[in-house]
């Protein structure tokens, strides 16, 4: 269409285009993520919240359009109880522990596509009753070996609830300071560490 035309039919043009992009916006912000929250689980039929952990993934999807596919594949595993969708990429998973893991939720094959990031979890209430059991019960083991004061009388349990959490029961302060990357040691590792106390420099120190 030359110059011209379009000076003739700028009306029609802006309300075809117009139109085009109303269309768009209303499918990518309200139909897409609204089918794909359609059928949540109602939090009546939820088992106990105080045994769910919940997990927030943020996933590398081109748009809201794909979302239906993430949460289906999501659902698919045992003890995924529920999925809720938060546009732009956002995808809020319940869980099961006793059933399924932050790790199998990572694995899916469709994360190998559509790269996906932690970005806040939280471990069930019956969860963390059973850690700070373990943990208490490995307390009471270190004493018993003489280990160093920080494994005897931990003022803190970051390990296990903050972002100091690598493998169970096993820390990896050490290799952190050692890389530099101090945001991801506990406040307390730190001390013992820079003050060369801790037995742990290299991270072998298993609680349990």
């Amino acid at each position: 269409m030359s110059f011209q035309g379009i000076k003739r039919k700028w009306k029609y043009l802006s309300i075809l285009y117009g139109t085009t992009i109303f269309v768009n916006l209303l499918f990518f912000v309200v139909i897409f993520p609204y089918l794909t929250n359609l059928n949540r689980v109602k939090p009546a039929k939820v088992k106990e919240i105080a045994s769910l952990s919940s997990i927030i993934l943020k996933v590398n999807i081109p748009c809201s359009g794909h979302a239906p596919l993430i949460t289906q594949e999501l659902k698919k595993i045992e003890g995924v109880l529920d999925v809720k969708f938060t546009i732009p990429n956002l995808f809020d998973v319940k869980y099961d522990p006793s059933k399924t893991s932050k790790e199998k939720l990572l694995s899916l094959e469709v994360f190998n596509t559509y790269k996906a990031m932690v970005i806040n979890e939280t471990t069930s209430e019956l969860q963390k009753e059973k850690i700070l059991s373990q943990i208490y019960s490995a307390i009471e083991k270190a004493k018993a070996e003489g280990k160093y004061k920080c494994c005897i009388e931990p003022s803190c349990t970051m390990c296990y609830f903050g972002n100091w959490i690598f493998e169970e029961g096993t820390c990896k302060c050490g290799e952190m300071i050692e890389k530099g990357e101090f945001d991801k040691v506990c406040p307390e590792c730190k001390k013992g560490i820079q003050e060369r106390k801790c037995r742990s420099l290299n991270g072998t120190c298993k609680l349990f």
